[in-house]
């Protein structure tokens, strides 16, 4: 997903608020699947969260973004339980962060969903919600 990143990046600079919105939305379909396949209700939602994201809908004016530095080496210090919750069709880089994070942490928990990529809790709710829900009566 670093295409998206960068694509991201480049709206930034040219305070281009609706390329950086269009990166976002391609989250949505990940690797595996075009944006065409994506029906239209979630692009809409996906396309609401970004803008929230910028927080004003043009012009972008500056990188928003959070520098967050020394994640991973802060992650031991997490001291609640974590459950990682990923779609099946998400980027395989992203997909891939769940694991090392799961076993950094103590009371560690991963789940995948089937049928979704990077947003499982918009495009498949009800197994998102049981698995939600099911590690929160552990807790």
């Amino acid at each position: 997903m670093l295409d998206v990143v960068s694509a991201q990046g480049q709206a930034l600079a040219t305070d281009d608020a609706a390329g950086w919105v269009d990166a976002f939305q391609r989250f949505t379909a990940c690797p595996h699947r075009e944006l065409a396949d994506i029906g239209a209700d979630l692009m809409r939602r996906v396309r609401q969260m970004a803008l929230g994201t910028l927080g004003e809908p043009t012009p972008v004016k500056a990188d928003h973004r959070l520098s967050v530095t020394a994640t991973w080496e802060r992650v031991s210090g997490i001291a609640v339980p974590v459950y990682a919750i990923n779609g099946a069709l998400d980027a395989p880089d992203r997909l891939a962060m769940a694991d090392p994070l799961a076993k950094l942490v103590p009371g560690r928990h991963t789940a995948t969903v089937s049928a979704a990529a990077h947003y499982p809790y918009m495009e498949q709710p009800a197994p998102f919600s049981t698995e939600l829900a099911s590690f929160l009566e552990t807790v």
